[in-house]
């Protein structure tokens, strides 16, 4: 009834890839960062730490479960963790079918669990049914609450205008009138999923990357940007709203769209030689 698989390098994951963006397609409660595309991007990028150790349950030869994980060894042990830890993946989760039973996911949790001593799970979104199961099976000793925050995808300034409340309104009409006093040419601009163009996707990661580095990270490693873009180009879900001032990009916000065509996993820039505006 029940079969295990492992997946530990590029080429076998490769061979799962159909029954992944499947699973993924048919559940519309995961997120943009269980996709088969945001995942594909971390691995042939490098951007975790560990070996790669994907886990399948198939029921009836029929996978229901790819569990993303990385291994990594411990001292007297080994622990399993989401490969997208630790990067802009907001949402980690295991990628499962709509119809996923309790027994089967209690099965498989059971079966790695005889192998690995630690799994360690952070940031699944409070949504998720995987979540409810091992709260039902009583394993987890803590975990990390991530609340599933909708932001409606809305391009239209007067739609827009008429979701805020008179003080919000109000705080961006002074910011507006402040940008035009001090500059002659601002412009803002909404990419929705195919309009994205290259030229602006370089310019955003440009920009994200110059001001992680500016503010957190002195020693970022070009490849996790150069992983961004990647995922930008492969996952036809993006939102980006920008600013540009003289022409050049001064800020922008950018974020995947979910199933529920909603946005998530903001990315925020701002092009330092604008602080003062």
């Amino acid at each position: 009834m029940y079969g295990i698989s492992v997946c530990s390098n590029p080429a076998e994951i490769t061979e799962i890839s159909e029954a992944w963006r499947n699973i993924y397609r048919e559940n519309k409660e995961l997120s943009p960062f269980q996709s088969y595309e945001w995942n594909k991007g971390l691995i042939e990028n490098r951007i975790y730490k560990g070996k790669l150790n994907i886990i399948v349950l198939c029921k009836n030869n029929k996978p229901v479960i790819i569990a993303p994980f990385i291994k990594k060894n411990r001292i007297f042990y080994s622990e399993l963790t989401f490969i997208g830890e630790k990067t802009h993946s907001d949402y980690l989760d295991f990628i499962y079918d709509k119809n996923l039973e309790f027994e089967d996911f209690k099965y498989f949790i059971t079966e790695i669990l005889s192998s690995t001593k630690v799994i360690k799970l952070s940031e699944i979104n409070e949504k998720s049914l995987t979540l409810d199961f091992l709260n039902r099976l009583e394993l987890l000793k803590t975990w990390y609450k991530q609340i599933c925050v909708k932001i409606p995808i809305c391009i239209d300034e007067i739609e827009y205008d008429n979701t805020l409340s008179s003080k919000t309104r109000y705080k961006i009409k002074n910011r507006q009138n402040k940008i035009q006093k001090e500059v002659n040419e601002v412009s803002f601009h909404f990419y929705v999923r195919e309009n994205l163009e290259e030229t602006i996707v370089r310019q955003v990661v440009d920009l994200y990357y110059k001001r992680q580095k500016e503010r957190y990270h002195k020693h970022l490693d070009e490849n996790y940007v150069r992983y961004l873009i990647q995922a930008i180009k492969e996952n036809n879900n993006i939102f980006l709203g920008a600013c540009f001032i003289h022409g050049d990009l001064a800020a922008c916000q950018l974020g995947l769209i979910s199933q529920e065509n909603n946005i998530c996993g903001m990315i925020n820039a701002m092009n330092s030689a604008y602080k003062r505006i």
